[in-house]
């Protein structure tokens, strides 16, 4: 339960990278199913582009991107899908039943989470959640609470290494810190991208995993006109039906069932993190920040800040 480099395939991932010497760790938080970390950090570039392979496994393997890259996808026959960005502070959340295999051509910084199966299961038995029946695919989609756990793990392993004596080996991490971090992830990942069925029990029609990724980074890269124009929301809903090739009822139908969401309380809570932000850097007042954000100046708007800005988590907004 120690800091190491690599044993048994759930502490092999940073092989599978070209990175045998990768930081991880890794620990079985509440039964026998083993959680584990992986710190990437890796050069590749279009003309020396890596290869990243993954055999089948009954597991999800969670990477959060902490600086911008770029990868295509590689199908079981070897065709290349076209290269895609990923940027910082975005995830990516795949099931490992088929295995997966990437097309690095820009250099990673990230940490993969490697989540059996039988962890949701033994975390679902442990504190009695519903197990939902699967996890949905994501594709570069921002989570602020993946990042801030993705985060802390980070200095976590980080720290392990900087303590290194060259003697007695890699200073064991706090391993009952990464435990808690384990179940914090898998937990988040049930209760927010679970796959679920209409009430009627048909299949549900979500956003594909690349039309999401779409939406999302053409949402962040509006937000300055979004603050311009607080009812730019209306107005973007052709543009996006468009880019996913979908009539407006569909797309708003789809992007609900996709992020739990209205298209306008996405964008507000967006918006939100973008306050937090500038919060946490000092940025002024409340009253300025929420302007400056093109939030509406309530109640429940300024709680929200006021709590984040003295550290605490703020609800959900309701």
């Amino acid at each position: 339960m120690n800091l190491q480099r690599e044993n048994d395939f759930s502490d092999h991932l940073g092989n599978c990278f070209g990175l045998p010497r990768a930081l991880h760790v890794g620990l079985a938080p509440v039964g026998g199913a083993r959680f584990s970390a992986t710190r990437l950090l890796g050069h590749a570039s279009h003309a020396q582009s890596r290869l990243v392979a993954i055999p089948p496994l009954d597991a999800y393997l969670l990477t959060l991107y902490l600086a911008d890259t770029e990868h295509c996808d590689v199908g079981p026959d070897g065709r290349e899908t076209e290269i895609r960005r990923y940027r910082r502070g975005s995830m990516c959340l795949i099931d490992l039943a088929g295995g997966a295999s990437i097309r690095l051509f820009r250099p990673i910084d990230a940490i993969c989470f490697y989540m059996p199966r039988a962890l949701f299961d033994e975390i679902g038995q442990r504190f009695e959640t519903p197990l939902p029946a699967g996890l949905r695919c994501l594709r570069g989609i921002p989570d602020r609470v993946v990042w801030n756990i993705g985060n802390a793990l980070c200095s976590e392993i980080e720290r392990a290494e900087s303590e290194h004596d060259g003697k007695a080996g890699l200073k064991p991490p706090n391993l009952q810190m990464i435990g808690h971090v384990a179940i914090a992830v898998c937990s988040h990942l049930m209760q927010t991208y679970a796959a679920q069925g209409e009430a009627d029990g048909t299949p549900p029609e979500y956003l594909g995993p690349f039309q999401e990724k779409a939406v999302v980074e053409y949402l962040a890269d509006h937000f300055a006109e979004a603050v311009a124009s607080p009812d730019l929301a209306a107005e973007l809903v052709g543009d996006l039906a468009a880019l996913c090739d979908l009539s407006r009822e569909h797309f708003l139908h789809r992007f609900r069932n996709t992020t739990g969401r209205t298209l306008e309380r996405w964008m507000e809570e967006f918006h939100l993190g973008k306050a937090r932000e500038i919060l946490a850097r000092g940025g002024g007042p409340i009253a300025e920040v929420i302007r400056a954000c093109g939030l509406k100046d309530e109640p429940r708007i300024r709680e929200a800040l006021a709590l984040a800005h003295a550290g605490v988590t703020p609800p959900t907004l309701n």
